[in-house]
């Protein structure tokens, strides 16, 4: 207990924050940024007893403690959680040490991706063989998820795999140049003109 929770009357319940070592949390959180360093774990009793709740949780700077008035520390755990997203990219025989040749062909591209994830492109599909995708785009630019989504659906469509319909609700940009290159280009029902007028009863 430190002279700050002496001064405020209030105990503490024991539990201390101490610095992790730097290579228990990497191999941990092999995923975590290495740009932030402040990294606290609560201390076991023993650590042959330690729990997975136990274990080491990242923090960052602004996150890991915060100091409320009177110099004491806020304790704050939390633990992030990865979901996988549950598709399979299967290997090719190419795939050997020294790697493939540059590709530059944006057809050949986009059918080498559809080729690696077929048993997720037929479900997505279904037994009609037809999906329909609604797709709206803020801060809209070059459309490049609609540009890519096309690729996708030429990809599906040439492997006799069934149709990818894309359906273009509304775009919002607020350049007028590139709103005038996305209504020549993709002719969308409703173009916005500012994201922050959306959540108003008129945009």
């Amino acid at each position: 207990m430190d002279s700050s929770e002496e001064a405020s009357g209030e105990e503490d319940d024991g539990d201390e924050y101490v610095p992790a070592d730097k290579e228990t949390v990497e191999s941990e959180f092999e995923e975590a940024d290495d740009a932030e360093s402040d990294i606290d774990e609560e201390e076991p009793a023993d650590d042959s007893e330690a729990s997975e709740e136990e274990m080491p949780t990242k923090k960052g700077k602004a996150q890991g403690t915060s100091t409320a008035e009177g110099g004491k520390k806020k304790k704050m755990s939390y633990t992030c959680i990865p979901k996988p997203c549950g598709i399979k990219i299967e290997t090719r025989p190419e795939d050997q040490p020294g790697g493939l040749p540059p590709v530059s062909n944006l057809a050949f591209i986009f059918d080498d991706i559809i080729s690696r994830v077929l048993p997720s492109v037929v479900k997505l599909m279904g037994h009609n063989k037809h999906r329909k995708l609604r797709v709206a785009t803020m801060c809209s630019g070059t459309e490049s998820p609609l540009l890519a989504l096309g690729m996708f659906s030429k990809a599906i469509k040439e492997r006799g795999m069934g149709h990818l319909e894309i359906e273009h609700v509304f775009s919002c940009e607020i350049e007028p140049y590139k709103q005038a290159y996305i209504e020549r280009n993709f002719k969308p029902p409703i173009l916005f003109r500012d994201i922050k007028e959306l959540g108003n009863d008129f945009a």
